[in-house]
């Protein structure tokens, strides 16, 4: 529950910069954890919030509408689509030993 709520902050406030401080922590916590569970519930996590941008109910996190409507107001449907894309392709470059910290980075912080 810890890393879905700290997903779904990373999604909504990643993109802005005076909200870094807050979201090191999470990223530093996430960074610990298996780096493909954390793509995948990232990535179950943004559908959702794709899914709230068009107007549609959260089909798993259904909990966090709020969070991923705003996530989506945050990052608009192109952004959240981008952040899908890069998600999807995550798991071939953990083939790499990519850091798990610097992908999370590159995942959520970059618009």
């Amino acid at each position: 529950m810890a890393q879905r709520a700290g997903l779904a902050a990373l999604m909504e406030k990643g993109l802005e910069t005076v909200a870094f401080p807050d979201l090191n922590p999470i990223l530093e916590s996430l960074a610990k954890e298996p780096p493909r569970a954390v793509v995948g519930l990232a990535l179950s996590l943004t559908r959702d919030a794709i899914r709230t941008g068009l107007g549609l109910e959260p089909r798993v996190h259904r909990d966090l509408a709020p969070v991923l409507q705003a996530a989506g107001r945050a990052r608009g449907l192109g952004g959240l689509q981008r952040l899908a894309d890069r998600l999807a392709e995550a798991p071939g470059q953990l083939v790499y030993n990519v850091n798990p910290r610097l992908l999370l980075d590159r995942l959520f912080l970059v618009p």
